[in-house]
């Protein structure tokens, strides 16, 4: 087979016809029109199979048939220029519709990639630039969970030393709930080697963009406290499990602190 007939054969299919389509129609636009038998050989397609071949570009109306009492029918080749038009006008089409699918899938959902979701820090010069990645993307507020006051006095002087930033950052001194610490993400998180020398009580979690009226917000983030003063950690969990963390949230404050969080971020 030549070098031309089979790149014209590789440009058909490649513009949605099949391999057996393409290889008929060049072989009837070589040898002009023909039996059914001629076009096999030509084309090196077994004869049981040209028929089909041969009914779907008639079909398609890139072949026409030609009908003659008493002997075989002959088949002639639409002009290649219509057909090529033809196939153009296909492949625009579902080019268009996919398109408008890709548009409608995006408004819906939009598609994020896997390693987006997730932003892992270790390191304190790693966690500072971590935490100025995450204020960076606040749009309206940030609520920390604290341990103790020196916990809240190390947070604040962060927010004051890396971020001049006109948003509201609510800080409260509180342990981790123990229905959070019983989430499977955490309990796998827990139980990894990473971090098999923390306590779980030594955690600080902290929330971006928090709306506890629509129960809504943008991350949930944890910062393990050093295993040694060279070492910690910040995972940024930009995920809908967040919002499990955040209604989980929203009923610890109410509950130990009694105060209505609605008020305040709404």
């Amino acid at each position: 087979m030549s070098t031309i007939k089979q790149e014209a054969i590789d440009a058909l299919t490649s513009l949605g016809l099949t391999l057996g389509e393409a290889k008929t129609y060049v072989s009837l636009i070589r040898i002009g029109t023909s039996y059914a038998s001629d076009v096999a050989r030509f084309a090196e397609v077994p004869q049981p199979k040209i028929y089909g071949f041969l009914k779907s570009l008639e079909e398609k109306d890139f072949i026409t048939r030609q009908e003659k009492s008493g002997i075989p029918d002959t088949f002639t080749a639409t002009s290649y220029d219509i057909v090529l038009e033809m196939l153009q006008s296909q492949l625009k089409k579902k080019i268009e519709t996919a398109t408008e699918f890709f548009k409608e899938a995006k408004k819906e959902k939009p598609t994020r990639a896997i390693e987006d979701l997730f932003a892992y820090y270790e390191g304190e010069n790693a966690v500072l630039s971590g935490l100025d990645v995450i204020f960076e993307n606040i749009e309206k507020n940030a609520i920390f969970v604290l341990l103790s006051e020196d916990d809240k006095r190390l947070v604040e002087h962060l927010i004051a030393k890396r971020k001049e930033i006109n948003k509201e950052i609510e800080i409260f001194s509180l342990a981790i709930p123990a229905k959070v610490r019983n989430f499977p993400l955490f309990k796998r998180m827990m139980k990894s080697d990473s971090f098999k020398d923390y306590q779980e009580e030594g955690i600080t979690a902290f929330f971006t963009d928090v709306d506890l009226t629509n129960y809504s917000g943008k991350s949930f983030n944890i910062i393990f406290p050093p295993i040694n003063k060279y070492s910690s950690i910040l995972i940024n969990i930009k995920h809908p499990t967040a919002l499990v963390f955040q209604l989980r949230l929203y009923e610890l404050f109410e509950k130990q602190i009694g105060i209505d969080l609605k008020e305040g971020l709404s």
